[in-house]
């Protein structure tokens, strides 16, 4: 005779020992990983897909929108900031055919930006807060250097493929929503870098054109100064949630760029073309020299 029992189960058998709030977490950053991941693949097959793009598909675009977009101004302000950048392009190793149009803004905003085609805006706001040709100088050779080294191009490449995917992945989803975030500060990690190089592309160019760099750290001394980028209290503390580099840190970056190749940060200051003649910035004294 074959006898049956039942076996007492184990009380809890199936409820597992570890916590169900701590694999909820490790799940979330396992999905936010992969996100980035994917973020940082796509932007940055973009990034090398729009660099190599043509500079005359880049000007092609634009005169699609408004031929007189790249044509130079001769008069006014946005002629005198042309003229500063037509001196500084022998000194920066210009490719052949690429070209660069410089347009004075009157916005109060302390900014300046390049953009497609070889376009620079240079705003009202920052002008106002200097006093010398040599930081007006320093501002343009900087997007100068976006331009050649094909950053503005990089930056349209990895955003177009990002809106891309978006677009085909999450339509109008509000997940959507969140991989486009993710993608703006992929575009800001790279942003900073190209800023470092931008720096000290423009930090070369205007000490071959003017034979010293006095003016180039008082740049970045007026972006610190105002704060521009980030609210009070933060753009000391959050160098991740800003599209360039710490201040301080792009201060010592040029000053110790200056002491390996034994370039002097002082020297005379030129005035600012005469089309800018307004009162000195308040809080600073006119044409100061670091002599």
């Amino acid at each position: 005779m074959i006898e049956y029992s039942n076996p007492k189960v184990p009380d809890q058998v199936n409820v597992t020992k570890n916590s169900s709030i701590k694999d909820l977490v490790l799940l979330g950053l396992l999905a936010i990983g992969g996100l980035a991941a994917l973020v940082f693949l796509i932007f940055f097959i973009g990034g090398v897909l729009g660099r190599l793009l043509p500079f005359e598909v880049e000007q092609w675009m634009v005169n699609q929108v408004d031929e007189e977009l790249l044509t130079p101004a001769t008069e006014g302000r946005s002629g005198a900031l042309q003229d500063i950048a037509d001196q500084l392009i022998p000194h920066m190793d210009f490719p052949e055919g690429m070209t660069v149009v410089v347009r004075y803004d009157p916005d109060p905003l302390v900014n300046a930006f390049a953009t497609v085609g070889g376009q620079i805006i240079i705003m009202g706001g920052l002008i106002d807060r200097m006093e010398s040709e040599n930081e007006l100088a320093m501002v343009i050779a900087h997007e100068m250097a976006h331009i050649k080294n094909r950053d503005v191009a990089a930056g349209l490449g990895g955003g177009i493929l990002l809106a891309l995917t978006y677009s085909i992945i999450f339509g109008d989803s509000s997940a959507g929503n969140l991989f486009g975030n993710a993608g703006s500060l992929m575009q800001l990690s790279f942003s900073r870098d190209a800023e470092r190089q931008a720096d000290l592309d423009a930090f070369n160019a205007v000490t071959s054109l003017y034979g010293h760099a006095n003016g180039s750290v008082d740049l970045l001394e007026i972006l610190r100064d105002t704060g521009a980028e980030l609210p009070e209290g933060w753009a000391d503390k959050v160098e991740l949630l800003q599209t360039h580099p710490h201040v301080e840190n792009r201060i010592d970056a040029l000053e110790a760029e200056a002491k390996s190749r034994e370039v002097s940060l002082t020297g005379p200051l030129t005035p600012l073309p005469s089309v800018f003649d307004r009162e000195p910035p308040e809080g600073r004294a006119k044409l100061k020299s670091r002599e």
